[in-house]
């Protein structure tokens, strides 16, 4: 009702899901200011509703196509309101984006991108690299993450920040998850047949992939088939994945505890429930997120958080990885395994 009272009888909106809309502005002969028209929506689904005598605050986005700058036809404006939703939505908050031909640029490099992730991972295109864990005592190598990364034929080597977005909205996610435990499973056999069976192997576990609801016996039977030491395997988990299904999430992971895979808490000391988190599931690890680590030297008040961080951690019985700390210990931070293997020889 809010959003009608500031468009024009020439001008069309439509709700298009509990909190996205869409809005057609005719030109015609008249002069629109829309960046006017911008501030005064922000504004409107800005302000606060008055629900039983409680103030609530809601959010929305918007989408917004010109007419007929925008488009000369019904299937053409919706599909420009679409796109520029698509841009609105990917910021927190209240957001009001209008239509311009650089964003269906950007939506068609996503799906050509999409087309090939789907591609590369049909054909093992992925590469998983390893960043090793080194125990600060000793210089010893005790562990080491997988992290995928993506040799792209024409773009070059790609980072996961790159791709995975891509992979979540086409819930390939979950698929490269599988792929990227098959893998990592794969080389930690060959290390332990080679008689490094002291290493742990850290995967990182995304939030969806706990929509799968056979993700305990998926991981049970990628396992069991490369016929690894469970004990010595660990996934990681940020608390969006822990805060997805308390319950359901708690019960896979006690089952996967009863295999003997250990869990991680990534990015510890960022989020508000890490402590309820320590208490009530099986996290073995705790990795204090780089954003504290990575001036620990400098910032007096940064190293008194890592210590305490550490103190409780040790005091629950926990281990501590701390991320960041490439540069002043000078390692290199992505091998391949089969330069483990050779520095191991």
């Amino acid at each position: 009702m809010r959003l009608k009272q500031l468009i024009r009888r020439t001008d069309a909106l439509a709700r298009l899901s509990a909190d996205e809309f869409g809005l057609v502005v005719e030109t015609g002969e008249d002069q629109v200011d829309l960046d006017q028209v911008k501030a005064k929506l922000s504004h409107v689904v800005s302000e606060t509703f008055f629900l039983n005598n409680e103030t609530t605050e809601v959010s929305a986005s918007l989408g917004m196509a010109i007419f007929p700058e925008g488009g000369t036809n019904t299937e053409q404006l919706m599909k420009h309101v679409y796109t520029a939703l698509s841009e609105a939505k990917k910021e927190q908050g209240n957001s009001v984006k209008v239509y311009q031909a650089s964003m269906q640029q950007r939506v068609n490099e996503q799906m050509e991108l999409e087309a090939d992730f789907r591609r590369a991972l049909r054909t093992d295109e992925l590469a998983v690299y390893y960043q090793p864990k080194i125990d600060v005592h000793t210089g010893k190598v005790m562990g080491m993450e997988a992290l995928v990364r993506w040799p792209h034929p024409r773009r070059g080597m790609l980072s996961p920040g790159q791709f995975v977005p891509a992979a979540e909205r086409t819930g390939m996610i979950i698929p490269m998850g599988y792929w990227i435990l098959k893998r990592s499973c794969e080389d930690l056999a060959k290390l332990q047949s080679m008689g490094f069976d002291d290493l742990l192997c850290s995967v990182n576990l995304s939030f969806r992939q706990f929509y799968d609801k056979k993700l305990s016996e998926t991981v049970f039977r990628i396992i069991y088939n490369t016929n690894v030491d469970t004990t010595r395997f660990e996934f990681e988990l940020t608390e969006s994945a822990m805060m997805f299904d308390k319950d359901y999430t708690r019960r896979c992971m006690n089952e996967m505890t009863h295999m003997g895979i250990r869990f991680a808490l990534d990015d510890f000391g960022t989020g508000y429930s890490s402590f309820s988190n320590l208490r009530n599931l099986p996290i073995s690890t705790v990795k204090i997120d780089r954003s504290f680590v990575e001036h620990v030297n400098s910032r007096p008040e940064d190293a008194a958080l890592v210590g305490g961080m550490i103190t409780l951690s040790h005091q629950l019985g926990l281990t501590v990885v701390a991320e960041g700390w490439k540069t002043s210990l000078n390692w290199s931070f992505c091998v391949r395994i089969i330069a483990i293997r050779r520095r191991a020889i």
